[in-house]
């Protein structure tokens, strides 16, 4: 942008070292598209457009335009900013209920300030302790100590729960005869990702219907900061660049954690195809940012110096969005894993067993980058 292109789109091939799952490569295909002087919503109905025009290909009926759903509601109701939408089974705020149960956990949980949220499982009762376990497993594997049951009988309930409710509380909660009610007590930082990862489990379990077979959605107004998992310190949610809210910028400094950014994710199927932003533009915002994230004047210089003569050169204002085409291919495949649908691809310890990859340097490749 900077050097007067006015757009472009590349197909690259990338190289990010993470961690191994089924969804994720250390080499992967990307599609980049860059542009300047447009709004988000120009970039939304792009990529909208291409989506459809893919699905065609792949045989898929993808309807446009695709939902629209704020990051903040996106937590809330499915506990992930990446939700499948397939099916229903929304988290509920059952604090209120819970308020005047006299259980330990529970009890601890909203004196400290947190919440208790749960999901109601319709006809989850028929479960066996088996299925409930494979749910609380999950939930465990997403960081929560566990979940907490009650299954309602025509007669009461029954679970770990059950002698703590009355009546009022399974009617509080929804819950009709044959039902499963599945909660998580605490901070949302940990209620969310098991109450995730327990409604995948249970719509799994449970056989539960879907709605739609092709789900899409736009994940919006995301944070521009998350506070690192140690409270000692913020981060970024998608990178360093992403153009904060304009009526936030009175905010960046004495407020990070409340300033929103001008994002956007693609969803589908609960996999995230696709990430973008408005970018910074402006050198010196550029750097309130830099220095917010707790980058000191020569690391700044250092590390992102490049960048800031670039802005400061005459920046257009531009975005972007980058769509992970493996993963693409991966989903309109019906492919289980990545791995799929790559020719070569690496193992779970990122070696190229084809390529005998990484391979050891020898002297005269270690004397040429100057290492010992």
């Amino acid at each position: 942008m900077t050097a007067g292109f006015d757009r472009y789109f590349q197909i690259a091939r990338c190289f990010r070292d993470e961690d191994q799952r089924t969804d994720r490569q250390p080499e992967f295909t990307q599609i980049d598209v860059e542009a300047s002087f447009i709004a988000p919503e120009d970039l939304l109905g792009w990529i909208e457009g291409l989506m459809v025009r893919l699905s065609e290909v792949a045989g898929m009926g993808t309807p446009a335009p695709f939902q629209r759903m704020a990051y903040r509601d996106a937590l809330e109701c499915y506990g992930s900013d990446r939700p499948d939408l397939r099916f229903g089974l929304e988290i509920g705020d059952w604090s209120k209920p819970f308020a005047d149960v006299d259980f330990r956990i529970t009890r601890a949980a909203l004196d400290a300030g947190g919440r208790v949220r749960g999901l109601c499982v319709r006809g989850g009762a028929s479960l066996s302790r088996k299925q409930v376990g494979a749910i609380e497993s999950a939930a465990r594997k997403a960081g929560a100590p566990g979940l907490l049951w009650v299954k309602r009988t025509e007669d009461g309930g029954s679970g770990p729960l059950a002698r703590f409710l009355a009546e009022g509380h399974y009617d509080a909660l929804g819950l009709r005869a044959g039902d499963l009610a599945l909660a998580a007590a605490g901070p949302d930082a940990v209620t969310s990702p098991a109450l995730a990862a327990a409604r995948l489990r249970a719509a799994e379990v449970a056989a539960m219907p879907r709605d739609r077979e092709h789900a899409w959605a736009w994940i919006l107004d995301f944070p521009l900061f998350d506070p690192l998992p140690d409270g000692a310190g913020i981060t970024f949610n998608h990178h360093p660049f992403v153009m904060p809210a304009e009526e936030d910028l009175p905010r960046l400094e004495s407020d990070p954690l409340s300033c929103g950014a001008r994002a956007y994710d693609l969803v589908y199927n609960g996999s995230e195809l696709g990430s973008g932003s408005l970018r910074i533009h402006d050198a010196r915002l550029q750097e309130r940012v830099l220095r917010v994230l707790g980058l000191g004047d020569r690391q700044i210089e250092e590390r992102f110096g490049f960048l800031l003569r670039a802005l400061r050169s005459g920046a257009p204002p531009h975005g972007g969005i980058a769509l992970g085409m493996d993963r693409i291919v991966q989903h309109f495949a019906g492919a289980a894993s990545l791995r799929d649908v790559i020719a070569f691809p690496k193992t779970t310890a990122a070696r190229a067993l084809f390529e005998a990859a990484p391979g050891r340097p020898g002297r005269a490749e270690l004397e040429a980058l100057k290492l010992a």
